[in-house]
């Protein structure tokens, strides 16, 4: 492609008996100068427990662009599991965004390899468990050119007994001097019952880099709290409030405002279904 467009790719599952298995490979190949925008909606059109796996690949040659959204929003009973694995050429631009709110148990590796010197990425990411769900989400960059660079944004909240896993690896191999790596994973338990685990990995084989990861798993602030309802909220909708706010960062890699408006929507009404603690 010479300009930028833009794909939807719509995956609904929906009620059949008895229920099933499907699998899919998504392959997206961009040449030189070429950019484009993907969108992927998983979602669910009643309630089932289908088997989803899904395969894609990324492939972005010199100077290419890509912006990469993703909401998967299944049924309570479904399984869905998907890997990611993209190659960045000289000077290539990936931007990501992935929205994981749904499902009994998911699964999600992404696997990013900065091959060209200059590539550079940016994925951010929610995960929000709550009932008994499992989500699950590994990163593994590969910076392997010189002057490349990622930052990696992701937020996690887990309520009733949803639990949250999250892996985050970077690797800056030999010879890829004056990369630049960020990774940030804060977390959110809003049950006692709930569960995180989060675990950033940063290995480092060259000397001229900039690299940086932190990890945080906490609850609410309780002054937030208490000073929202000192201006007249209900300690429901103060919670609510701060929620919503700590999921927002992430979002601000979306450009187009139409796109980033419809995928804070199905966050606020993923977070509308939380249970008041």
């Amino acid at each position: 492609f010479n300009s930028s467009i833009a794909v939807h790719l719509v995956f609904v599952g929906a009620i059949a008996t008895p229920d099933c298995a499907w699998h899919l490979r998504n392959t997206v190949i961009l040449g030189a100068d070429s950019s484009l925008d993907v969108v992927e909606h998983y979602i669910a059109a009643g309630n089932h427990a289908h088997f989803g796996n899904s395969a894609t690949r990324i492939e972005l040659g010199d100077r290419a662009r890509l912006t990469h959204a993703r909401v998967q929003r299944e049924s309570p009973g479904a399984t869905c599991m998907l890997r990611t694995d993209a190659t960045l050429g000289e000077l290539a631009h990936y931007e990501r965004l992935d929205l994981e709110l749904g499902s009994g148990l998911s699964r999600h590796e992404l696997n990013v390899r900065l091959a060209g010197d200059g590539a550079a990425m940016v994925a951010n990411g929610v995960q929000l468990a709550q009932g008994r769900s499992h989500l699950d989400t590994r990163l593994g960059i590969e910076h392997a050119g010189r002057d490349t660079s990622c930052q990696l944004t992701w937020r996690g909240l887990a309520a009733g007994r949803g639990r949250v896993v999250f892996h985050g690896g970077i690797t800056i191999h030999v010879g890829a001097d004056g990369s630049d790596a960020s990774l940030s994973s804060r977390n959110l338990l809003l049950s006692e019952g709930a569960e995180v685990d989060t675990q950033p990995v940063l290995e480092i084989h060259a000397d001229e880099v900039k690299a940086a990861h932190g990890a945080t798993v906490g609850q609410l602030d309780a002054n937030a709290i208490f000073y929202l309802r000192s201006r007249g909220l209900p300690e429901s909708d103060a919670r609510c409030l701060l929620t919503a706010a700590f999921c927002r960062e992430p979002l601000g890699i979306l450009a187009q405002d139409a796109l980033r408006s419809s995928f804070a929507l199905a966050l606020d009404a993923a977070l509308s279904g939380l249970p008041a603690e």
